[in-house]
């Protein structure tokens, strides 16, 4: 069928728009429904968005805990440290190697000596020796003590020895000997009273005597007593 005169193919026609049977929409309708819409457009987005960036939601029912992204703190290092009491309680015996420069120590049976090497402390040549004083000037103190091989050595070493003259009671004094020239004229004392071992190392000396008090010896010698037994001890010595 020919189109009418007045409308060509893709064009509207002119003239009214044909009246429409529902009721009319007005302005405010409109503008409610436009609202309704942007409102629901910004949710979807707000929500796209944090399924996007959020963790994965864990299933309803599900007993696995979700993993703290919260590190745990570092434990403080609080190194070693050592000890410095005996565990029991008691007292550590000193080990040599610990006495303070130009200082010496003698113990006889239950006695300690404490000696400052103030007149004379050398060290040369393997050897160590020195004079000293007990603090209140009582007591001195003579030690020689030659290199380790001085049984050996062409230098000839006399054999070492400890010597402490003990004045702190005018009435009971004391002359402690132990080895080498010192108990030269004692024939019967030779074999025992004598430096049982020793070590010599960086200006230091220690080591076990055997101890004769001849002062009390030469007096029961004289008066016919019993003659006293010799006693054990120790010495050590530094001279830096």
């Amino acid at each position: 069928m020919p189109l009418r005169a007045d409308v060509q193919s893709g064009d509207l026609p002119l003239g009214p728009l044909p009246a429409s049977s529902g009721p009319a929409i007005t302005d405010p309708i409109r503008t409610r429904r436009a609202g309704v819409l942007i409102l629901l457009f910004l949710a979807a987005l707000i929500l796209a968005a944090c399924g996007a960036g959020g963790d994965e939601a864990i299933p309803a029912g599900s007993t696995v805990a979700p993993v703290a992204t919260t590190d745990a703190a570092e434990e403080p290092d609080t190194g070693s440290q050592e000890v410095a009491d005996d565990p029991d309680g008691d007292t550590q015996e000193s080990v040599p190697g610990t006495l303070g420069e130009n200082r010496a120590v003698v113990v006889i049976g239950d006695e300690q000596f404490e000696f400052e090497m103030s007149a004379a402390c050398i060290s040369m040549g393997g050897a160590v020796g020195g004079v000293g004083w007990t603090a209140d000037g009582s007591v001195k103190l003579d030690l020689d003590i030659p290199p380790e091989d001085w049984e050996t050595s062409p230098d000839g070493w006399d054999a070492p020895s400890v010597r402490i003259s003990d004045r702190r009671d005018p009435n009971a004094e004391s002359e402690w000997r132990t080895g080498g020239e010192v108990i030269a004229d004692y024939e019967a004392l030779r074999e025992t009273v004598r430096v049982d071992a020793f070590t010599v190392q960086d200006g230091r000396a220690f080591g076990s005597a055997t101890f004769m008090d001849l002062r009390a010896y030469d007096l029961a010698v004289v008066v016919g007593d019993t003659l006293p037994a010799p006693v054990a001890g120790t010495f050590e010595i530094n001279c830096g």
